[in-house]
């Protein structure tokens, strides 16, 4: 403790301490925050914030007697303060004293009428009191207030259930889910009414439609797909719930039964856009069976592609209902080349989604210069604990020069962490969603960027619908998603000169501009590393244990044989799988793994285990305890291969044809380690077989790992390079 926070010579001096106890806070660091707090009480006992914070803290801590002396008193300061009644009906409730709690919550959302957790607990308080009706009262009444709270719509929903109003239910379950989809409670309960119903027709189908969505959005497939076909046996000649079954079943690999869905959906609606989009887009599957399947698939896309350029000419669509919710993203994970494809499809996205421009009061050219420098803005949905954050964004915003540049945020993603708020405070300007694309035309153009950068296009939706449009003189991309976006709107794509081989400038649609090394800045992420319980994972410390942690769709079925090979030449391998979201993609790929095992006569139990995806600190504990890192042939990965060598376990690469498939190449050439980066997969099984097994060569690639790998990290270079480029590039 410092001789200031002693002593608090001076009255700005707890203000200080005030602001570090919050800080602490956030951080769920309770008992430094309580500290601070009780400084600050020292030197003005009638602080209204210290009061309410640390009888917070108090509560939190189970300390439920010290935390209302302190509330109380914070009361006789601020009768009006409703984060303090809240505080107190919480304590009241932690005492079984629900009628005081009430008193306390109905104080609270009187004082804020948008206060919505007070308002849910007031409903319950009152329901378990009071009865129904004033439950019911002041749910209507909260609703007028904030009609879009999902939790709120859900109470009602039960409350009309109680009250053996099944259709008026039904009707606020199925607006809960509208709001949040991903509210259990709400399917549950909307589940139980469909199904205790006793009713038929539109309504009820809407209902299963409704659930099917909720489901969808969780990717929880197999329900969705039980709902959907629940909706179209009340309802069979609804197209948008074919169109609806017909998505759960291409994301089931299901791709014929999902194009005669959609066909079904087209014949009763001829003008569904959405159906006839996510038709011609059908066959662009994760797990095509053979390379000569997979061609065939290519065709079928370009056809499709076609066919609905002519159906749309002329037609006046709005894109924003279906571009990006189907798309060729997974023949990303195939080698070969895609700029055919995705120019076909960048071209329709831009064509579809012009009629967004006419909502633009600014033309691309009027762009704002802020006091000498450059205005960039950074279009994002990955602003928050995401790779593409840390291996790309973060860096920018942590070393341009703010003398030539003015570099802020247009955020994407609506649920906020703690990278989040970094971003806030090191951006010249922040502006967040959720919007709708013609809100971000506007809000985009009210700051007038000269230059937007788009890390990441192509894995999700609203960042691909803003990137079809012009909006600025100069639009950018980089290999946060490693392949070209084909739009016509993008201008360069920014890559690594450790990445792209001599002939890449071919396979882009934009014109490719190699940074410096690997054209990015990263900081590193492991700060400590836990050690995981390997007996409770099923993993055996005495025999090798290879890490595989791509996503499942980086694996396929062509390079199955390199896996096998390995676990046939690697005495007791162990080859370790990571269970990710949607868990149906790793569910297909350890059975097609399987096969493959059982045909290659090698026992699958004995050599791969699929364990649940771990905890960064864990997971960097486990790869601190494996003897190799197997990276994904054809799509490499940056994020895994950067967790490999910051934990110093050697990683094994075959380098591809492609930026998407040199990404663990580039990282060991910049290490200058390319005695790991095999370049035919005969090679590969080789080099990984000596790893696991030569325990001197594996130590000694360890220990150069270990020594050579800061260059990786804080390269500024790269950020002065990147900067050059801009106001080269900048019209």
């Amino acid at each position: 403790m410092t001789k200031t926070e002693d002593s608090i010579p001076d009255p700005k001096a707890h203000e200080l301490i005030k602001e570090r106890g919050d800080a602490h806070l956030k951080r769920g660091e309770l008992g430094e925050a309580e500290r601070c707090y009780r400084l600050v009480l020292e030197s003005d006992p009638l602080h209204r914030h210290a009061l309410i914070n640390l009888g917070f803290i108090l509560k939190e801590l189970g300390r439920f007697h010290e935390s209302a002396e302190f509330i109380d008193r914070a009361l006789r300061v601020a009768a009006d303060d409703a984060d303090a009644h809240y505080l107190r009906a919480s304590l009241h409730q932690a005492e079984g004293n629900l009628d005081q709690a009430a008193i306390h919550l109905e104080r609270a959302v009187t004082l804020r009428p948008a206060f919505e957790i007070a308002y849910r607990e007031l409903v319950i308080a009152l329901f378990r009191t009071r009865g129904a009706g004033d439950a019911t009262r002041w749910c209507d009444h909260a609703l007028e207030r904030i009609p879009n709270s999902a939790e709120l719509h859900f109470y009602r929903s039960n409350l009309y259930k109680h009250a053996n109003a099944t259709g008026a239910a039904i009707a606020s379950a199925r607006t809960a889910l509208k709001l949040n989809p991903g509210l259990l409670a709400a399917r549950s309960s909307l589940s139980d009414l469909l199904a205790c119903s006793g009713q038929r027709g539109q309504e009820i189908a809407a209902g299963y439609a409704d659930l099917g969505l909720a489901y969808l959005s969780s990717l929880e497939f197999v329900a969705a797909r039980a709902a959907f076909e629940q909706a179209l046996a009340l309802a069979p000649r609804v197209a948008e719930y074919h169109y609806n079954l017909g998505t759960v079943l291409h994301v089931q690999q299901e791709v014929e039964a999902a194009i005669s869905s959609f066909d079904r959906a087209i014949a009763l609606d001829p003008d569904h856009a959405r159906a006839r989009w996510a038709k011609s887009l059908a066959y662009a599957s994760p797990f095509p069976e053979s390379p000569a399947v997979a061609e065939r698939a290519r065709i079928e896309i370009m056809a499709g592609l076609q066919e609905f350029s002519r159906w749309s000419d002329g037609r006046d669509l709005r894109g924003e209902h279906f571009v990006g919710f189907n798309s060729p993203f997974y023949l990303t994970y195939q080698e070969q080349d895609n700029r055919a494809i995705f120019e076909r499809y960048g071209c329709l996205c831009a064509r579809v989604m012009r009629y967004a421009m006419d909502w633009r009061r600014a033309s691309p050219s009027a762009t704002r210069q802020v006091a000498g420098r450059l205005r960039i803005g950074v279009v994002s949905a990955d602003i928050r604990e995401h790779s593409v954050w840390f291996a790309l964004i973060k860096g920018w915003f942590e070393h341009f020069d703010r003398r030539r540049f003015e570099i802020g945020i247009f955020s994407l993603h609506s649920s906020p962490d703690r990278e989040t708020e970094w971003a806030q405070l090191h951006a010249d300007f922040f502006v967040s969603g959720p919007k709708s694309v013609q809100q971000w035309v506007e809000s985009i153009s009210a700051l007038g960027p000269a230059v937007l950068i788009y890390p990441a296009i192509g894995m999700d939706i609203a960042t691909l619908q803003l990137a079809s449009l012009r909006l600025v003189p100069t639009q950018i991309t980089t290999w946060g998603h490693p392949e070209t976006s084909g739009l016509p709107t993008i201008d360069f794509y920014l890559s690594g000169e450790n990445f792209e081989p001599v002939d890449a400038q071919q396979y882009y649609s934009e014109k490719l501009v190699p940074l410096l090394n690997l054209g990015n800045c990263y900081k590193g992420r492991v700060q400590h590393a836990v050690e995981p319980d390997l007996d409770a994972l099923g993993i055996d410390p005495m025999r090798p244990i290879l890490i595989c942690s791509g996503t499942a769709f980086k694996y396929q079925a062509e390079h199955d044989r390199v896996l096998t090979q390995i676990a046939s030449q690697v005495d007791g391998s162990q080859l370790i799988f990571f269970r990710q979201r949607p868990e149906s993609l790793s569910d297909l790929l350890k059975a097609r793994l399987e096969r493959a095992f059982s045909q290659a006569g090698l026992d699958f139990g004995h050599h791969v285990n699929f364990i649940p995806a771990q905890p960064l600190e864990v997971f960097h504990g486990l790869l601190g305890r494996a003897h190799v890192a197997l990276d994904t042939i054809g799509f490499s990965g940056y994020n895994t291969a950067i967790q490999a060598i910051e934990s110093d376990l050697p990683l094994v690469t075959r380098e591809g044809r492609f930026l998407r498939g040199r990404l663990a190449s580039g990282i060991l050439r910049r290490l200058g380690m390319t005695e790991l980066i095999a370049q035919t997969t005969d090679a590969y099984v080789s080099l990984a077989v000596k790893l696991a097994g030569d325990s001197a060569f594996q130590q000694r690639v360890r220990s150069e790992v270990a020594r050579r790998r800061a260059i990786l990290y804080d390269d500024i270079a790269s950020i002065r390079h990147l900067e050059d480029v801009l106001e080269g590039h900048a019209q």
